[in-house]
């Protein structure tokens, strides 16, 4: 890669919109200065979206529990639903549609932008639950027969203690490949038809 200039830098930041606020922010958890800084609740929150993510998918929101579709079928489906917008906007504090990729573009009608919206958010999910993070979070499922760890707290303290929780979980790496495989050929088959599932502890939307 070639040697990026502080001008080249800014110029970049200003074409992609990002406020300076949140470029410093990133900066100081990626420096070495910041290991004993305290996390922000809303850093936590979207920290955090990859177990919710993982939960509502793995139990087939927005799915028929009795069709066996593929898994990117079964996150497209959650992503149209209310709920992944009520729960996207819990998280990062804005609305699903605020995607900068989304702003930027034009689009003829609505519904172009509705399909786009929930192509981005579907790729996006997938490549969460790709993630070695991801992976971890589903092989946890798998074997709670698809419940979260249990940990103390609320809001975003349960969600820290979550995190927490699962760093100190030791889960090999054939676990977490059978879990990938499990997923893969429709984990959540055994899910029984009908259950409502309410998910990780909620909270006040301000």
């Amino acid at each position: 890669m070639d040697k990026v200039t502080w001008e080249t830098l800014v110029l970049k930041c200003k074409e992609l919109e990002l406020k300076p606020e949140s470029i410093l922010k990133m900066a100081e958890r990626m420096s070495k200065g910041s290991k004993g800084r305290v996390e922000t609740p809303g850093e936590i929150l979207r920290g955090s979206w990859v177990y919710d993510v993982a939960y509502h998918v793995y139990h087939r929101i927005g799915t028929d529990h009795n069709n066996k579709i593929t898994n990117k079928m079964v996150i497209r489906n959650y992503v149209k639903t209310d709920h992944y917008r009520l729960c996207y906007k819990t998280f990062h504090q804005k609305d699903w549609d605020q995607l900068p990729t989304i702003k930027k573009s034009k689009f003829t009608t609505d519904i172009d932008k509705q399909r786009a919206l929930v192509d981005r958010h579907a790729s996006n999910c997938e490549k969460l639950l790709l993630s070695p993070l991801g992976k971890k979070q589903l092989a946890f499922l798998l074997i709670s027969g698809g419940s979260m760890l249990e940990v103390p707290g609320t809001e975003t303290e349960y969600l820290k203690n979550l995190k927490e929780g699962m760093k100190k979980l030791n889960m090999s790496e054939e676990i977490k490949d059978d879990a990938d495989k499990m997923f893969k050929r429709e984990i959540a088959k055994t899910v029984k038809a009908g259950k409502t599932f309410d998910g990780p502890p909620k909270w006040d939307d301000k």
